[in-house]
C-alpha cells in the first residue's frame, strides 16, 4: 500500500513538473524560432498554459523592430486534440505591430520572407498536416506598416501606407480558406476612417461582398488617380471587392458625399485652364472602379449627382449655384491617354461666367460628351436649353474681345488678319475631318444679349431685349431650321429684329435661305459705323438672303425715316470710302424718308458677322449704291459720283464729276453752265448736301501759257509782265477778277515757271462756279472753297466738287 502511494506520488510529481515546465519550454522554443526566423534576436515576456480548460497565452512578443505583440489569447477545444481537426473556440490577438514590405513574389517581415506563391509539386509531396479551425478571430488595436515598389524600374516609387485596426472579427475560418467568413472591421487606412460589414472568400481570389461605410480625405491617395483631387468623402454603400492577383476589382452601390471639392483637370481638357471647386456633391448610384496593379483602368458612376457652388476657370470663371446630372461618367485609362465619357440628363442653376454673362438654368437632354487624350472629340445634345441668359459682349479699343469663348475670339482676331493680309485662309483652316463632331437636335435660348464696342468712336451700345432664339439639327451635314426674334429698344415692342430659315450652314460649302427682318432700328446707336452727323433716324430693313456654296445673294429693301443729319459733322468724317451718313443724306427726300432696294453679293468666307460689318454691308452697301445711282440719274449726262483717292492723305473722297474748262479760261462753258443748273436743282432737293468747290489747273494750262508767250514773243518784242498779267486778266469777267487784277497786276513769273499765274487760273475758276450755284439760289454756308491747285498728271483743267 505503502509502496503504491509513493508511485503514484511520483507521477504526479513528474505531471505536475512538466506541467509547470512546459510554458517555459513552449516559451524558450517560440524565442529560438522567432530568433531563426527574423535573424534578430527576439523575446517572449510570458506563456501561460492551462491544459483543463485549454487556455493559451502568449504575452510580450518582440522581434526586433518587425514585430511586437502584447498578447495572443487562443481557447482550445482540448478533445480536438485527439481528433484530425484541432479546433479553436476563440482567438485573441491585440497590441500586433508590424512592418512589412510588399514584393511582387513575396512578403518581407524584417528579415523573414514569405512566399507568395508555393511550389505546387513539393506541396503534393508533402505529408498531410492536420487540419483546424477557428470559430471566432478577434484583433484588436493592431498596427501595420506596409511599404511596397510601385515600379520596380523605379526607386524613387516606393511608397509607404499604415493600416490601424481598431477591431478586425472574422468567423469560421478553417485551412481550406475557400469558405464564405463572416467579416466585420474597423479601421484606419492612412487617416481615411473604415468600416465594413460582410462576408469574405479568399480562395481562389479574394472577394469581399457588405456594406461599407467611408471617411476619408481623397488627397491622401493622389498618388493612384489621374487627377489631383481635393475632398473629402463620407460613403454608406453595399460594396462588392475582388482582388486576382494584381486586378482588383471594387463595385459600390449607395450614397456618396464629398465636400470642399477642388480638381484639376487641365490634363482632360486645354479649355479648363485653373481648378474645379465644389462646395458640396451627393452621389446616389454605383461606383465602380477597376486597378491593375495600383493603376487606374477604369471608373465608371451611374447614378445622379448633385452638387453646390461649383466653380471653374476657362478664359473667364465660372460659377453656378446647383448642378443636378442623371447618367453616367466613365473615365478609362489606355496606356497615356485618359478617356473621359459623359452621357446623361445635365442641370445647371444660376450660371454666371465672369463680368460677361449669366443664365437662370441651363439643361442638357441627352447629353453626350467624349475626350480623349485631352481633345474633345464629341459633343452631343439631344435638347439643349438656356433661360434668363443676360450676355454682355464687348470689344476693346485695341480690338480684343472679350465675352467670347477663347476660341471664338481667336478665330475673330485670325480672320481680321487673313482679310487685311489677303493670305489664303483656306490653306490654314482645319479640316472638317479633325474637328470634333457637335450636334444639337433642337437649341432653346431666352433672355438678353448686349454689345459694346469700344474700338469705335463714339462707343456703340446696343441691346436685344426678350431674345428667343430655336435651332434645329446644329451639326453639320444635316439641314438647319432657325428662329431668331427679339426686341432691340427699351421701351418699344414694334422694334424688332427676326431671323428665319433654314439650310445646310455647317457644312462646307454652306447652303440655304434666311430672311432678316430689322423694323424701327435707332440709327444713332450705330452712328459709329454710319459715319459722323447722324444725329436721329429710324430703320427697318427687309433682307433675303440665299446661300450658294458659301456665295451670299441678298435682296434688301432699306427704309429710314425722320433722318436727321449734321452735314458739319458729316463733312469731316474720315473714311476710306463714301461715308454711310453723306450718303443717306444725299438720299433722303424733302420729308427726310429714304425708301430703296439694292441687292449684296458677297462671300461667305470673307463675311464677318459682328454689328459693323451687318451695318456696314447691309446698310451701307445699299445707301452707297443708291447713293450713286441716284447722283448719276440727277445729274445726266454729267456723270456721277466718283471716288477719287488721294495717296498724300491715304484717305478717299467722294467726288462728283469735275466740271471740264478749256485750257488757260476760266469762263464757264455752256456745259458747265448746264452741269452747274443740274447740281443746284440736286441740291435744292436735298437740303442737308453741302459742297467743297477746287479749281484745278493742268499742264495744259502750262502749255496754253508757253504757246502764248511764245507766239507773242514773235510778233513783237517780248511782253512786260504788266501786259502778261494784263492779257490773262482780260479774258476773265470783271465780275470775277481777283482785287489784284483789278487794281493792279503783279508781276507774272518768268519763263519757264507759271506756278502763280497757274494758281490764278484755279482760284478764278473755283470762284466762277461758286458764283453759279449762288446765282442758282444755294446758301453760302451749303458751299466751301478749298486751296487751288496745279495737277501735275494727264487730268483736265477743271473745278473738282467734293462732298
Amino acid at each position: 500500500m505503502r509502496k503504491g502511494s509513493l508511485v503514484l506520488g511520483s507521477v504526479l510529481l513528474v505531471l505536475v513538473v512538466l506541467v509547470a515546465a512546459t510554458p517555459f519550454i513552449v516559451r524558450w522554443q517560440a524565442e529560438t524560432l522567432l530568433s531563426e526566423q527574423f535573424q534578430v534576436p527576439a523575446s517572449i515576456a510570458d506563456v501561460v498554459i492551462n491544459p483543463v480548460d485549454g487556455l493559451i497565452a502568449v504575452k510580450g512578443v518582440m522581434a526586433g523592430d518587425a514585430l511586437a505583440l502584447d498578447e495572443v489569447r487562443a481557447e482550445l477545444d482540448i478533445y480536438s486534440l485527439l481528433s484530425d481537426q484541432i479546433v479553436v473556440r476563440r482567438l485573441l490577438i491585440t497590441g500586433l505591430k508590424l512592418s512589412l514590405d510588399l514584393q511582387p513574389d513575396a512578403v518581407q517581415v524584417g528579415k523573414l520572407r514569405v512566399p507568395l506563391q508555393t511550389d505546387e509539386n513539393a506541396q503534393a509531396d508533402a505529408e498531410p498536416s492536420p487540419g483546424w479551425y477557428v470559430e471566432v478571430l478577434n484583433l484588436q488595436d493592431v498596427l501595420i506598416n506596409a511599404g511596397y515598389l510601385r515600379d520596380p524600374a523605379q526607386p524613387d516609387s516606393h511608397r509607404q501606407h499604415q493600416l490601424s485596426l481598431q477591431s478586425l472579427q472574422l468567423g469560421r475560418l478553417n485551412n481550406d480558406l475557400s469558405q464564405q467568413m463572416p467579416v466585420s472591421l474597423t479601421a484606419l487606412i492612412d487617416g481615411a476612417e473604415v468600416g465594413l460589414d460582410g462576408s469574405l472568400q479568399t480562395v481562389p481570389s479574394m472577394h469581399f461582398e457588405g456594406r461599407l461605410q467611408l471617411a476619408a480625405d481623397v488627397s491622401e491617395f493622389a498618388d493612384y488617380l489621374p487627377l489631383a483631387i481635393e475632398s473629402r468623402v463620407s460613403a454608406d454603400q453595399q460594396i462588392q471587392l475582388t482582388l486576382a492577383g494584381p486586378q482588383l476589382d471594387i463595385q459600390t452601390e449607395g450614397q456618396l458625399t464629398l465636400v470642399n471639392n477642388r480638381v484639376q483637370l487641365a490634363e482632360l481638357s486645354p479649355l479648363l485652364t485653373g481648378p474645379l471647386t465644389l462646395g458640396s456633391a451627393d452621389w446616389q448610384g454605383s461606383v465602380r472602379l477597376q486597378l491593375l496593379a495600383d493603376q487606374l483602368q477604369s471608373l465608371a458612376l451611374t447614378g445622379q449627382l448633385k452638387t453646390s457652388d461649383f466653380a471653374a476657370m476657362l478664359t473667364e470663371p465660372v460659377t453656378l449655384s446647383a448642378m443636378d446630372y442623371n447618367g453616367q461618367v466613365t473615365l478609362t485609362n489606355s496606356g497615356a491617354e485618359n478617356n473621359l465619357s459623359v452621357q446623361g440628363d445635365l442641370n445647371l442653376q444660376k450660371l454666371t461666367a465672369g463680368e460677361t454673362g449669366s443664365a437662370g438654368s441651363f439643361s442638357a437632354k441627352q447629353l453626350n460628351i467624349q475626350i480623349a487624350g485631352g481633345q474633345l472629340l464629341s459633343v452631343l445634345v439631344d435638347h439643349l436649353m438656356l433661360t434668363h441668359l443676360d450676355l454682355h459682349i464687348e470689344r476693346q479699343a485695341n480690338g480684343q474681345w472679350s465675352g467670347l469663348p477663347q476660341s471664338a475670339a481667336e478665330i475673330s482676331e485670325a480672320d481680321n488678319q487673313a482679310s487685311a493680309t489677303g493670305s489664303d485662309s483656306d490653306a490654314d483652316a482645319p479640316k472638317a475631318d479633325n474637328l470634333p463632331v457637335f450636334a444639337v437636335d433642337r437649341l432653346d435660348i431666352d433672355g438678353r444679349v448686349s454689345f459694346t464696342d469700344k474700338s469705335v468712336r463714339p462707343v456703340a451700345d446696343i441691346a436685344f431685349e426678350d431674345l428667343v432664339v430655336a435651332i434645329e439639327r446644329l451639326e453639320r451635314g444635316a439641314t438647319q431650321s432657325i428662329s431668331i426674334g427679339a426686341r432691340h429698344h427699351e421701351s418699344s415692342t414694334s422694334a424688332r429684329v427676326e431671323l428665319t430659315g433654314e439650310g445646310n450652314f455647317l457644312d462646307q460649302p454652306a447652303n440655304g435661305e434666311l430672311s432678316l427682318m430689322l423694323q424701327q432700328f435707332e440709327l444713332f446707336e450705330v452712328s459709329s459705323y454710319l459715319g459722323d452727323g447722324i444725329k436721329s433716324g429710324q430703320l427697318t430693313l427687309d433682307t433675303g438672303v440665299v446661300i450658294t456654296d458659301d456665295k451670299i445673294k441678298a435682296e434688301n429693301r432699306v427704309r429710314v425715316k425722320g433722318l436727321d443729319i449734321d452735314s458739319g459733322l458729316a463733312k469731316t468724317a474720315n473714311t476710306s470710302d463714301l461715308s454711310i451718313s453723306v450718303a443717306l443724306d444725299l438720299l433722303k427726300d424733302g420729308d427726310d424718308r429714304i425708301d430703296l432696294k439694292v441687292p449684296i453679293e458677297a462671300d461667305l468666307q470673307n463675311f464677318s458677322v459682328d454689328t459693323s460689318h451687318i451695318v456696314q454691308t447691309a446698310l451701307g452697301n445699299a445707301a452707297r449704291k443708291a447713293a450713286f445711282a441716284y447722283a448719276q440719274y440727277a445729274l445726266q449726262p454729267f456723270g456721277s459720283l466718283m471716288l477719287l483717292k488721294n495717296v498724300a492723305e491715304a484717305a478717299a473722297k467722294p467726288r462728283f464729276q469735275p466740271m471740264v474748262f478749256t485750257a488757260g479760261s476760266t469762263v464757264p462753258g455752256d456745259e458747265v453752265q448746264a452741269y452747274a443748273d443740274k447740281l443746284v436743282q440736286l441740291m435744292l432737293d436735298r437740303p442737308g448736301l453741302a459742297l467743297t468747290l477746287c479749281g484745278v489747273a493742268t499742264g495744259e494750262d502750262r502749255q496754253f501759257l508757253m504757246d502764248q508767250a511764245a507766239e507773242l514773243a514773235r510778233s513783237q518784242a517780248a511782253p512786260s509782265d504788266e501786259q502778261l498779267s494784263a492779257q490773262i486778266a482780260s479774258q476773265q469777267p470783271a465780275s470775277q477778277q481777283q482785287p489784284s487784277q483789278q487794281e493792279g497786276a503783279q508781276d507774272p513769273p518768268s519763263a519757264p515757271d507759271y506756278d502763280e499765274a497757274l494758281l490764278d487760273i484755279a482760284q478764278a475758276r473755283g470762284t466762277a462756279v461758286r458764283a453759279l450755284l449762288l446765282t442758282g439760289g444755294i446758301a453760302e454756308q451749303r458751299l466751301y472753297a478749298c486751296r487751288p491747285t496745279i495737277a501735275t498728271g494727264d487730268e483736265s483743267p477743271s473745278v473738282t466738287i467734293d462732298l
